[in-house]
């Protein structure tokens, strides 16, 4: 019925199908019907927009910037990975390599990890 129907946007809640032992694969599979049946960045279709209400410019005024990075990376020890993954220290802002951690955090090096934060991840992944 989705791909008979043009245009046609989907948008699945995130807990009830991503909760799940293939969640992940779940998702980039719903997600995949929208650019296999053409659906992807057309007009009633899934558009990629800013990612809340919050980034579309001069619509609200926050602070958000002020509290993004308390200093410039190079002030900082490396990130998580940087020295195996430049590619996506490079391109990704704000985050390490999360498949460098369990390394990082058996050797210590460069610096032990003492704490982490995670929101919206799967603690035993």
């Amino acid at each position: 019925m989705y791909a008979s129907t043009q245009p046609a946007s989907i948008m699945p809640s995130a807990s009830p199908v991503v909760h799940h032992t293939n969640g992940v694969q779940n998702y980039r599979a719903v997600f995949a019907l929208a650019g296999l049946t053409g659906n992807y960045d057309i007009a009633g279709g899934n558009i990629a927009m800013p990612p809340s209400f919050l980034h579309i410019p001069g619509l609200f005024a926050t602070r958000e910037h002020e509290f993004v990075q308390a200093k410039p990376w190079k002030e900082m020890a490396p990130r998580i990975g940087a020295d195996r993954f430049p590619a996506w220290i490079d391109t990704v802002d704000e985050e390490a390599q999360a498949m460098h951690l369990p390394f990082q955090i058996r050797s210590g090096e460069p610096y032990p990890v003492k704490a982490l934060i995670g929101f919206g991840m799967n603690h035993r992944m």
